[in-house]
């Protein structure tokens, strides 16, 4: 055999190629981060500046409400210690003096308080103290107390030359005198100490000051305004904001920057940024802030009326939050140097420690592949760590799978999850509302004259269809309990008429199997209680279901009674029959889901096991017990105990209790329902009434008709085509509004009564819920109840499902 001559292995280029390689791939990683970081640092940093100046914003105008309101409580009290000078004599003039000091030690906001008076001083109604409280040569009383700058409080000297006239004509005297009110007074110039002090800038909050109707001067409170930008900026310190705040005619009443203050601001750059009314906050992402872009919220500060206020602007310039960005990305970019360095390390090394073993065994299956079988393995043993490479390839390969398998798996459950979901929801609309035109045309029937065995049929219709939306409502309940959203309700209900009609629902499949049923309500009597009664009957349904599937021969009975705790009631229902009993072992597995006595595939009785599940995990919601006696082959006793809440005896369905009387004749109600059955059940539930109907076929319509004719009542269903029912009662409360009429009464007639379709339903205006399929009594005594609380003028919501 001829040996062939082979190249040597190029180790060093392998291990060059592998330093370029991974170093570039760092370099290119760490640029594309740092772009990447840059871009949405920006972004965040914007977005976090203009929320920062909104808080600024919140925070500025939260300190000059209090200050004007402090203002405004000095003034006023000023005024009161002032008249009250006048009414009692000349003897409580150093005491006003006093008090007056004394109430400008305690505000240390405050910069100082002053009272100018009329012409004829404090004389008062009397004479007899003509100059008594007189403090120059004209008899006018004219204090002023200031604030220094190092917190001593002074007096304003009073001599013959202050010219209490001109004061009288200035805008601090002249405008809180005509308009008669508190009013803040656009900031000046005043020198203090009859012009021979320094002048501060100042503004005023000043209020007229009578003895009866007889104007006798004016109070007030003056704020310097370089101490009034002090007391702001103390509420924002620490955050990189500047804030400006324009009083009325545009001049700044206070500013981080002190050249600004007393100035318009127009004349410094600032923007137009227009505040809401009501204190609502307004915000612009960019905007000049006097030459430079700042992200700017503003806000608007009233004294106690809209027409005297001031517009708080708070602004986060651009350069401090790049600032931020700057030491965001230099860290970045140290990050980045690192990891491209430690890359060329790491890339040597592995050319080092990986590449000589590769390139060994490269050289070798060349050798081979030039028909040199003499060649000697590699002394590395190359081959076998190939042979390792190449197992756990295979055995990652294989978990790969199997984790892509599970993954799948777990997607399809969760789709399978889902699209049952959407399943039962799609059938619990379109199933009820068949099963509402069932329901309300048995209802409107059972009202009409008939022999009695028709009756009981109309009876048995009724039970079973409520049995029907028992069965809907299980399996939803069932989905809600998974999920946490079920939600009780709290309707007022005689117990023994549920138990009753839970009873003639099986009636006549126990006839059919020759089953006896005893259904005892007299412990019950009439009495009216206020709970849960659809889960009430739904756990009656599963337990009578319960026992007519587990029961061939003998009877089942029903016993029902009630004891009074307090003002509350204790309803214990027991359901006996005559089945093949439970084991004791079975009775662990009986209230868990799929749990059933007998689990064996050769059982003889149907069944999920879902329903003592879901009857456990109802009666636990509603804060009772459910308890088990049985024994195998000799049937079984189910005990629930459940609380409910006492009330006063329901009034009968027909004729309407309350409004839905005699003056149900003059009514006007607007019915919102696309489907043709349920407005014909709606026609006729509502025929008692003799009140005018009309019906709109979607929501459009239904706020049309509204807003071109007056209605007493909208009764609205959610689910219709053009415009569902939210949007079409936002629209009527918008009408209403414009229109400055009071409210209409609006219910939600719905198969939608799921937690968040109850909260749309609060969101939208809708002042009550009955949900489908609709019973008599609940929808009669649910308009009652609005129309009362609008004729009363209240604003009560009643939002759970009746």
């Amino acid at each position: 055999m001829r040996r062939l001559k082979t190249k040597p292995p190029a180790v060093r280029s392998l291990t060059t190629r592998l330093m370029v390689v991974i170093g570039g791939l760092a370099a290119g990683g760490a640029l594309l981060t740092l772009a990447v970081a840059g871009v949405l640092s920006v972004r965040a940093v914007d977005e976090e500046a203009r929320h920062t100046a909104m808080g600024g914003a919140s925070e500025v105008a939260a300190a000059c409400v209090e200050t004007l309101a402090a203002a405004v409580q000095v003034s006023e009290e000023l005024g009161t210690n002032a008249s009250m000078a006048v009414r009692l004599g000349h003897a409580t003039r150093e005491r006003y003096l006093t008090r007056s000091r004394g109430i400008l030690e305690r505000e240390p906001n405050l910069s100082g308080v002053w009272l100018i008076a009329e012409p004829d001083g404090f004389d008062g109604p009397d004479a007899r103290h003509r100059g008594e409280f007189g403090s120059s040569a004209d008899g006018e009383f004219y204090p002023y107390w200031y604030r220094r700058p190092d917190g001593t409080i002074v007096q304003d000297t009073t001599g013959a030359r202050k010219d209490v006239a001109a004061d009288r004509a200035q805008d601090f005297y002249r405008l809180p005198a005509t308009r008669d009110r508190a009013t803040i007074v656009a900031p000046f110039g005043y020198r203090l100490n009859e012009g021979r002090g320094p002048t501060r800038s100042m503004f005023s909050v000043a209020v007229p000051v009578k003895v009866g109707v007889d104007l006798i001067g004016v109070a007030g409170v003056d704020l310097f305004l370089d101490h009034l930008s002090a007391l702001l900026g103390e509420r924002i310190e620490g955050e990189p904001l500047e804030f400006a705040v324009i009083g009325e005619g545009g001049a700044i009443v206070a500013s981080s920057r002190p050249e600004w203050r007393g100035r318009r601001a127009e004349a410094v750059g600032l923007p137009a940024v227009e505040a809401p009314a009501g204190g609502a906050l307004a915000a612009v992402s960019v905007a000049d802030w006097a030459g430079d872009p700042a992200s700017i919220a503003a806000k608007r500060v009233a004294l106690r009326d809209e027409d005297q206020s001031w517009t708080v602007l708070v602004a986060h310039p651009r350069a401090a939050a790049y600032a931020e960005i700057a030491k965001v990305i230099t860290v970045i970019m140290l990050l980045a140097t690192l990891l491209v360095m430690g890359s060329v390390m790491l890339a040597y090394w592995l050319g080092r420690s990986l590449a000589q073993p590769v390139a060994d065994m490269a050289g070798a299956m060349r050798r081979m592949a030039d028909g040199d079988l003499e060649v000697p393995a590699p002394s590395t043993a190359a081959a076998s760590e190939l042979q390792d490479m190449a197992l756990a390839l295979e055995q990652f390969r294989r978990s790969a799978r199997q984790a892509l398998e599970a993954e799948a798996g777990r997607k399809a459950a969760e789709a399978i999850a889902r699209e049952k979901s959407a399943l039962l929801h799609v059938l619990s609309h379109e199933v009820r509302t068949p099963l509402n035109g069932i329901l309300g045309m048995a209802q409107a029937l059972a009202r009409e004259p008939m022999p009695e065995r028709q009756r009981e049929a109309v009876q048995v219709i009724l039970g079973a269809g409520y049995t029907l939306g028992g069965l809907l409502d299980g399996a939803l309940e069932q989905s809600r309990i998974q999920s946490g959203e079920v939600a009780l309700t709290a309707v007022r209900f005689a117990p023994a008429d549920t138990v009753r009609q839970a009873g003639m629902a099986v009636r006549r499949q126990c006839r059919a199997k020759g089953l006896r049923l005893s259904v005892n309500t007299r412990p019950l009597g009439a009495q009216v209680v206020v709970g849960d009664e659809p889960h009430f009957r739904q756990i009656l349904d599963i337990l009578l279901s319960n026992a007519l599937r587990f029961t061939d021969a003998g009877q089942i009975s029903v016993d029902a009674r009630m004891e009074a705790r307090g003002p509350d009631r204790l309803i214990t229902v027991e359901v006996r029959d005559t089945g093949i009993g439970i084991s004791e072992e079975a009775k662990d597995r009986l209230f868990t889901a799929f749990g059933m006595a007998d689990a064996s595939s050769t059982r003889t009785h149907g069944g999920a096991g879902l329903g003592l599940a879901l009857c456990r995990d109802l009666v636990e919601l509603m804060g009772g017990q459910v308890q088990v006696e049985s024994r195998s082959g000799a049937g079984s006793t189910f005990r629930v105990l459940l609380p409910m809440k006492a009330a006063e005896a329901a009034a009968a369905p027909a004729p309407p209790p309350g409004p839905l009387g005699a003056a149900t004749k003059a009514m006007r109600i607007l019915v919102a329902e696309d489907n043709r059955t349920n407005r014909q059940v709606v026609a006729a539930l509502l025929s008692p009434l003799e009140a005018e109907i009309a019906f709109a076929e979607d929501g459009a319509a239904a706020v049309d008709m509204f807003v071109r004719s007056k209605f007493d009542l909208v009764l609205m269903d959610l689910r219709m085509p053009v415009m569902d029912g939210w949007e079409a009662t936002r629209r009527i409360r918008e009408a209403e509004t414009a229109a400055g009429t009071p409210p209409t009464p609006v219910i939600a007639v719905t198969a939608n009564t799921s937690p968040a379709d109850l909260q749309r339903c609060r969101e939208s205006g809708v002042d009550a819920v009955v949900a489908k399929p609709i019973r008599l009594a609940e929808l009669f005594e649910t308009m009652a109840a609005v129309l009362g609380a609008a004729a009363a003028g209240k604003a009560e919501v009643q939002l759970s499902p009746q």
